[in-house]
């Protein structure tokens, strides 16, 4: 990928109050989050060039619909993040990669028309002020947060240190529910929970699932593990006992007289289903 060059154009004049905006299919950023983003959409990556080029910050949206090509205003959802731009570069089919970190909450107000790319203008949405309340939630989902690494096989062992080390509740809620294992609409229920405690009550809850799920699947694994393990002692016993009959001159003689008892009572002139029951009981004294 090569450094983005933008030609020289006229800029679309954009005051302090408003946002060029980037619809997303399937991608919610949080405050705080540092995440990279894939744009292929013509219009799409014309405003994240326009605010590469002016070095503005950009407002990232999730579309109502993932498979709306070119979702109007009225298809996207009306709270998002703020992010601002770390690495951005461009390939050569034509889309374009960014590297964002997210700021802060906002709402839109209203939509701009006749732009080449989306704009609106929007108000940035204050953090909760902290009380022993929230203290005490947040203490709670950074356990259970930490809980869930544990549970996790591949998880890095610094990943559950860096969630210990978040001091900023607001902060503890937004990187775990940026990366928590659930949909994108239930992401973007929690980006719209300006409520700090419900959203950490919320987020928690969400956690205490995901814990259930991983410890039932350890159990799941146990088991399977230890009925193949109990297959693979059978399957070698009865190989071992193989190799044994062998070396003893034996092999075949278990399956002689077993062919013989079977061609007597092929000839015993049984009843058929008397017949299959007895079968099934010399082959049960074959093994």
């Amino acid at each position: 990928m090569d450094e983005v060059s933008v030609a020289e154009q006229p800029s679309t004049r954009i005051d302090s109050s408003t946002l060029i905006i980037l619809p997303m299919r399937n991608f919610v950023l949080f405050p705080g989050v540092i995440m990279p983003v894939s744009l292929g959409r013509a219009r799409t990556v014309a405003g994240a060039v326009e605010a590469v080029k002016n070095k503005l910050r950009i407002g990232f949206l999730l579309q109502q619909d993932p498979k709306e090509e070119l979702p109007d205003y009225e298809g996207l959802h009306r709270i998002g993040t703020v992010a601002s731009v770390i690495r951005h570069s461009a390939n050569e089919d034509g889309t374009y990669q960014l590297v964002v970190q997210g700021e802060k909450r906002y709402r839109v107000l209203d939509f701009q028309q006749g732009t080449p790319f989306l704009m609106a203008r929007v108000e940035l949405l204050p953090e909760t002020k902290i009380s022993t309340e929230i203290e005490a939630r947040s203490l709670n989902l950074k356990k259970l947060a930490v809980d869930v690494i544990h549970l996790l096989p591949q998880a890095p062992a610094e990943l559950a240190h860096a969630v210990q080390s978040i001091e900023s509740p607001e902060a503890l809620a937004d990187l775990v529910a940026s990366f928590i294992d659930t949909s994108v609409e239930e992401k973007q229920k929690l980006l719209e929970t300006l409520d700090l405690s419900k959203r950490l009550d919320q987020i928690s809850e969400l956690l205490l699932h995901r814990i259930e799920v991983l410890k039932m699947q350890q159990q799941l694994e146990i088991k399977t593990r230890e009925a193949i393990d109990e297959k693979q002692k059978k399957y070698l016993l009865r190989e071992q006992m193989r190799q044994i009959q062998k070396q003893l001159g034996e092999e075949d003689s278990g399956s002689s007289e077993v062919k013989d008892m079977l061609e007597k009572i092929e000839s015993a002139g049984m009843d058929s289903e008397v017949l299959e029951q007895v079968k099934k009981e010399v082959h049960r004294l074959e093994k």
